[in-house]
């Protein structure tokens, strides 16, 4: 890739040329809303772009599989794409935004978690998978209840995560107007939602938010499943087996 960029600005030095490197769902996304021009990727578009986005096949590449002798997928002649499938992949590229967002939270001493309706209840449950396995003290509030005493403790020592859920149309503008206060008070703020409405309307920067599948219905598994992936990422990240977390009771003693 930059040999080739450094060719076309050879051919062409009036042309401005810029390039970013994001995942593929981010980069397909950019596309279609105008602000890349020309993209590569190595993915599948998203299936909601697909009838947006002209795609070309450019060039074909090659992955090589490092298993084990004792695996299953050692005594086949043969593997298929479809067999990968069913194996557990974890690995993010270090451009990912969550990755990013990892990459910042990790040494963070506290963070809040906010969202409304039924987004509470999401960030009441992430708050407690956050504080379980990274060791970071993390509180889930209803975004509109943060004023009433956080507030105080925003600073950039910690960290905001505020859950918008663009089907929730009910409480849109009330987190809205919650992200703006967090913007006033000059704390670090990570948006997590479905929409990329929100990501125009808010005018986020693209290390500002994490964005989620969007459902008809039942958003709030896709916001809870976000969340725990966020908490088992951080505690990798800062060499905690997420499996054992430290002073877990699973025994409930009634007296």
């Amino acid at each position: 890739m930059p040999r080739l960029i450094g060719l076309f600005r050879q051919k062409y030095p009036q042309v401005a040329v810029q390039l970013q490197v994001h995942s593929t769902r981010r980069i397909s996304w950019s596309v279609a809303n105008g602000q890349i021009n020309l993209a590569i990727i190595g993915g599948q578009v998203p299936a909601e772009l697909k009838n947006i986005l002209k795609v070309t096949s450019y060039a074909e590449d090659e992955l090589v599989l490092i298993i084990p002798k004792l695996h299953p997928f050692a005594k086949l002649e043969s593997i298929q794409k479809e067999d990968l499938y069913r194996l557990r992949f974890i690995a993010l590229d270090r451009q990912s935004t969550i990755r990013k967002v990892i990459d910042v939270f990790k040494n963070r001493s506290s963070c809040f978690l906010l969202g409304k309706g039924s987004g509470e209840g999401t960030a009441k449950e992430g708050s407690l998978k956050i504080k379980e396995v990274t060791y970071i003290h993390c509180e889930g509030f209803s975004a509109g209840a943060l004023k009433h005493g956080p507030f105080a403790l925003l600073d950039k020592t910690n960290c905001t995560f505020l859950l918008i859920d663009y089907n929730d149309q009910a409480n849109y503008q009330n987190l809205k107007s919650t992200y703006y206060e967090l913007k006033g008070r000059n704390t670090n703020i990570i948006i997590i939602t479905n929409s990329n409405d929100v990501i125009r309307e808010l005018k986020l920067n693209i290390n500002d938010y994490i964005m989620v599948y969007k459902l008809d219905f039942y958003n709030e598994i896709i916001f809870a499943i976000a969340l725990q992936k966020l908490a088992y990422e951080i505690s990798i990240a800062k060499n905690i087996n997420p499996d054992k977390p430290k002073n877990l009771a699973k025994i409930v003693s009634v007296e």
